[in-house]
């Protein structure tokens, strides 16, 4: 396939609760493409989906929780799915889902306070960058700072309740998604 331009975006699926095959207390509603992109202001408390969408269709790429365990999950759609847009790719669809079975969170554990799809989103996006700057003429360009710094803000409050509460435990979830809803406070006025 040729290189084209892929625009890059996020979707925010609600989450319920309830037990799910894997033993899981919260599950993401819905399983084909989201038609609304979510709600910003909840995003704390959503299932975090990638879109990457050309004029001819879209990918939908995601983490799914398998019975405890991490795995890369891509879905293919012949039209465009609406998302919040903040990058686009230079590339082809094929090094997406290259990334994607190649995720080093893979395999590893689920939690959710450390190892979630915030996480592996912000992980899937920092391996693309990496992908777009190291293989020309693949590039990753941000076109909205604000969005793309919210992902990856993940990874600062986690880090900010590691040092404030040690390991991070399952007991700490509520005061771990406290942290996160404060520090996305901070940037909401930017979305």
């Amino acid at each position: 396939m040729s290189i084209q331009q892929i625009d890059v975006g996020i979707v925010f699926r609600p989450l319920e609760t309830g037990r799910t095959s894997s033993g899981s207390s919260m599950r993401a509603i819905g399983h084909g493409p989201p038609n609304d992109p979510g709600s910003v202001k909840n995003r704390a408390f959503s299932h975090w989906i990638l879109i990457f969408s050309t004029s001819s269709g879209s990918l939908q790429v995601e983490l799914d929780n398998q019975y405890g365990t991490i795995v890369s999950q891509v879905r293919a759609f012949p039209h465009k799915i609406r998302a919040h847009n903040f990058a686009q790719y230079t590339g082809t669809f094929e090094d997406i889902r290259y990334l994607s079975d190649n995720h080093p969170m893979n395999g590893d554990t689920y939690s959710k306070t450390k190892n979630n799809c915030q996480h592996w989103a912000a992980h899937f996006l920092n391996s693309l960058r990496s992908y777009g700057d190291n293989y020309p003429p693949r590039n990753f360009r941000v076109t909205n700072y604000a969005v793309y710094e919210i992902i990856l803000s993940v990874w600062k409050v986690t880090n900010m309740f590691k040092s404030r509460y040690g390991n991070v435990r399952t007991s700490y979830t509520k005061v771990f998604t406290s942290a996160l809803r404060d520090y996305a406070k901070r940037f909401l006025k930017f979305w």
